[in-house]
This record gives C-alpha cells, sequence and structure tokens, in this order.
C-alpha cells in the first residue's frame, strides 16, 4: 500500500513547529509512488512512547493536533509529490505555474531551494508563464550579480523605463520612484501586472542584510501603495524571491521586512503611514516540495 510517511522530531507537547500545522507538513519527508489520496503514517524519531503512531501522541497536545492538521493538509493535495533528493534531477511536477501565480493574488513569494539547478528552473519556467499573461511585466533581476545598491539600481534602470535613477531608495530620483513608473505605448494597452522575479536574492541578503531588507520595503510599500492609495489606474507589483533556505530563515523572523515594515527611526515605520497597512504581506514556497501549501508569514500584528 502506498503510504505517506510524516517523519517529526520535537517535544511532545509542541514540537519545534510553534503550533504551526502548515509549517508542519513543510518538513515532511514524502515518498509517494501514486498520485490519488494516500493513507498517512505518522512516525518520528526519539521517545518511542510517544513517537510511534499518531493515537500515540498525548491527547491534547498540540504536537498531536498539528501532526493531525499536517496529515490532512496531505491528504488535500492530491497531486502532491516530493521531488528526489537528487539535485541533478529536475522539477518533475507540471502544471504548478498557475498555483502559484494565484499564490501571488495577495501576497510576494520568498521561494527556496538549496539546489541551484532547481531554483534556476523555477524562476525561468514562472517567468516565461507570468511574461504570457495579458497586460503583463515580468522584471527579472539577476541577483548573483546584485551585492550593493549601485549594482541592484544598475538592473533596474536597464528593466523599467523612467527618469535617472540616483543610488538612493527614497527621494525624486531614487528606487520606489522608478518602481512606480509606467510607461506608456500608443496603441497599447497600459499594463495592470508587473511581477519581478529575482534569482539568487540571497546573494544580496548575504553582503548587506540591511540593504536587502529596505529594497524589500520598498517593492512590497510600492505594491501596498498603488492597492490602496494611489488614485491611478491600478498596477499591481508582486515580487518573487529566488534563493536558499537562508532566504526562508529571513522570511520568518519577526524583525525582518517581511514580517513588517522598515523602521526608519521616525516613529511610525513610513509605508504604514502611508498605506495604513500594518505589515507587508509575504508567503514561503519550498521548491521541493511543489504543490504543497505555501506558508503565510505571520504579520507582526497578527493575534
Amino acid at each position: 500500500m502506498w503510504k505517506h510517511t510524516i517523519c517529526a522530531q520535537g517535544s511532545k507537547e509542541t514540537g519545534n513547529f510553534g503550533g504551526n500545522p502548515c509549517k508542519l507538513a513543510h518538513t515532511l519527508l514524502v515518498s509517494t509512488n501514486g498520485s490519488e489520496p494516500l493513507p498517512v503514517e505518522v512516525c518520528g524519531f526519539g521517545g518511542s512512547s510517544w513517537m510511534t503512531k499518531s493515537e500515540g501522541f498525548r491527547k491534547g497536545s498540540l504536537f498531536a493536533r498539528d501532526v493531525c492538521v499536517a496529515a490532512r493538509i496531505l491528504r488535500a493535495c492530491n497531486c502532491m509529490s516530493a521531488l528526489p533528493r537528487n539535485p541533478d534531477v529536475p522539477l518533475l511536477i507540471t502544471d504548478w505555474q498557475a498555483d502559484v501565480t494565484q499564490l501571488l493574488d495577495e501576497s510576494h513569494l520568498v521561494a527556496w531551494s538549496e539546489f541551484a539547478a532547481r531554483r534556476t528552473q523555477f524562476a525561468v519556467q514562472l517567468g516565461q508563464f507570468l511574461g504570457r499573461l495579458k497586460d503583463t511585466e515580468v522584471i527579472v533581476l539577476y541577483g548573483k550579480f546584485i551585492t550593493d545598491l549601485d549594482s541592484f539600481c544598475y538592473q533596474l534602470e536597464r528593466a523599467i523605463p523612467g527618469p535617472h535613477l540616483e543610488r538612493r531608495i527614497h527621494g525624486p530620483h531614487g528606487v520606489v520612484n522608478l518602481l512606480r513608473e509606467r510607461a506608456h505605448f500608443r496603441g497599447r494597452a497600459d499594463s495592470k501586472y508587473r511581477f519581478y522575479i529575482w534569482h539568487d536574492a540571497d546573494v544580496l541578503l548575504k553582503h548587506d542584510a540591511s540593504l536587502f531588507g529596505q529594497l524589500l520595503d520598498a517593492f512590497a510599500g510600492v505594491a501596498a501603495e498603488a492597492e490602496y492609495v494611489s488614485d491611478d489606474a491600478l498596477l499591481l507589483h508582486r515580487a518573487v524571491l529566488i534563493g536558499s533556505s537562508m532566504l526562508d530563515l529571513y522570511a520568518e523572523d519577526p524583525s525582518g521586512q517581511c514580517c513588517r515594515w522598515h523602521d526608519d527611526g521616525q516613529g511610525e515605520p513610513f509605508w504604514q503611514v502611508v498605506t495604513g497597512i500594518d505589515a507587508p504581506a509575504f508567503m514561503r514556497y519550498r521548491i521541493d516540495v511543489l504543490g504543497a501549501p505555501a506558508i503565510e508569514v505571520p504579520r507582526s500584528t497578527r493575534t
């Protein structure tokens, strides 16, 4: 009989998952040779008195409850299968691009994998898919060559038509101003969607985490401004950051700019004042388990 096997490790009360069954589901080791709804066996490492079967967990414990919810998530994902651990194996799952695009309706995306080849395939295939949508722009940033503000601006000014770009984030000729720009061409409808595909975004994170956070703040701030404040025709901005697990760790850091607006030292954060939105919207997505539920980044004000 085919089985999904959940291998989890943590304390018997809460595990290491913070009461988040989606996070637990994303840490699964999944093995299957079929694509139909499958039974789930729960096992684990450590104390055999409680880690053998789901009914063996202490009744009412948070961890046991999370395991059960994670199991239901797996059953709901009939087409989910994990990619092989061989890093040379390409993305085997087909028709995932529309599902990922749907996630971008409400939030930006942090997509990660430890395998560079899979990150590249994910970014290129998603970019091609998005580029074929009607009234859509796709801005590609090659993060391998982005190590400071100058190298970021060098790429941005060659991707978005607009006025001269100074090497600054805010101000009349800064990054924020250029992100707000929308080109107009006679005889063609204006773009309604703009997606930023940032390859190897973790390169800048390694070089300058503070600058990286401020640029995320700019992307998310301009997006929120366009959706909730601007009187102009809507241009929906969405950033897709692709990199290693270092990006995922940053995305779940409550002090990072995936969870909160950048603190400019002037009281309330600038974008919170401008947009009235308490925090930016990002989701975390593991490329190696395409088809699994994405994990919403907790907002700093969420209860």
